[in-house]
């Protein structure tokens, strides 16, 4: 977890299989965990006005994708945007979700939003970004998915964080 709300999931053996947008069984787990507990937060009162939008964020590795795109940076643009909505998707027919308030629902579909990133922001072996590091490419970690909170408040990074860590 980043000091700027991002939760980073990047397990290999949980997340997707290169080229593959496909969640797997792993995966669900987790997200069958900690979906709820995130939404829960999100739709605390306090946060409310400081909450400008929830990211879910699609990451590819830096190998080439060629039956999404004859351009690598594309098809794996095309790639990550399949894996963020899929997340979005399973997201939405989770029972917890299913049983939201109108209003909550409605608040988490202005919120909620699936990015695409393709290989733009690839992770290190310390699974720090490349751009940054200089280091090579590890394609496992950077094969991953990110929820990102985008909040219109400076202060209410450490309380989410300290709730979120609980």
């Amino acid at each position: 977890m980043d000091k700027d709300l991002s939760i980073k999931f990047t397990n290999p053996e949980v997340l997707f299989q290169s080229g593959q947008a496909a969640i797997r069984p792993n995966f669900v787990s987790i997200l069958d965990e900690f979906r709820p507990r995130y939404i829960r937060i999100l739709l605390k009162p306090e946060y409310q006005d400081k909450i400008s939008e929830t990211r879910i964020e699609g990451h590819t590795d830096a190998v080439p994708a060629p039956q999404f795109d004859l351009d690598p940076y594309i098809a794996n643009i095309k790639l990550s945007q399949l894996r963020s909505a899929e997340v979005l998707k399973y997201s939405r027919n989770m029972a917890y979700y299913r049983d939201l308030s109108r209003s909550d629902e409605q608040k988490l579909q202005f919120w909620l939003t699936a990015n695409e990133l393709s290989y733009g922001r690839t992770l290190d072996d310390r699974k720090q970004l490349t751009a940054i590091s200089g280091e090579s490419v590890n394609n496992d970690f950077s094969r991953r998915v990110e929820f990102r909170i985008i909040t219109t408040s400076e202060t209410l990074v450490e309380q989410v964080l300290n709730e979120i860590a609980k």
